[in-house]
């Protein structure tokens, strides 16, 4: 069988600000897909424990999925942790950066859209409909963004990325 691991990842789910939407969500679509998901973190906005869970998991699970910290602004450390797991830098990804800018049609990227495009060295891209922005996969590893719209539009997208034996 098939096997994920969740991570819920910001500050705003762990003092309550926000109620986690996502991990039921995406708990209900793996088992769909026949993934078992053994064990759901959820985890402040630090790139040590974010390191710490994706290496862990990546090695216990066939599929990691992140949900949350892929946003412009300086708390969304989700990618800086996923590269700090597997030892890779970050660098500015030109299939991203070129998705930005047709997106911008002809505006000016600023530095908080640029940041949305720095990803880990080797990342690869996955489509969305609808969504200039793409999911991020590194190795196992699905990077998924914190808002419930997004995330469900994203998981939609990539749905046969997950398979495993369906439980009936």
């Amino acid at each position: 069988m098939s096997t994920a691991g969740i991570l819920i990842i910001g500050n705003e789910i762990l003092t309550g600000k926000v109620q986690d939407e996502n991990a039921p969500y995406l708990l209900r679509e793996l088992r769909r897909q026949g993934v078992d998901v053994p064990r759901v973190h959820v985890i402040s906005d630090s790139i040590d424990e974010i390191a710490e869970d994706v290496r862990l998991f990546s090695r216990s699970y066939d599929y990691v999925l992140t949900s949350g910290g892929v946003g412009p602004t300086h708390d969304d450390v989700t990618m800086d942790g996923v590269a700090a797991a597997f030892g890779v830098p970050l660098e500015q990804n030109s299939e991203m950066t070129r998705m930005l800018m047709t997106a911008l049609r002809g505006r000016e990227p600023n530095e908080s859209h640029l940041k949305m495009c720095t990803l880990p060295v080797g990342a690869e891209l996955i489509a969305s409909k609808d969504l200039w922005f793409p999911l991020v996969r590194v190795r196992n590893v699905f990077v998924f963004p914190g808002i419930p719209r997004l995330l469900q539009a994203k998981f939609d997208s990539a749905r046969d990325s997950f398979r495993g034996e369906p439980v009936y």
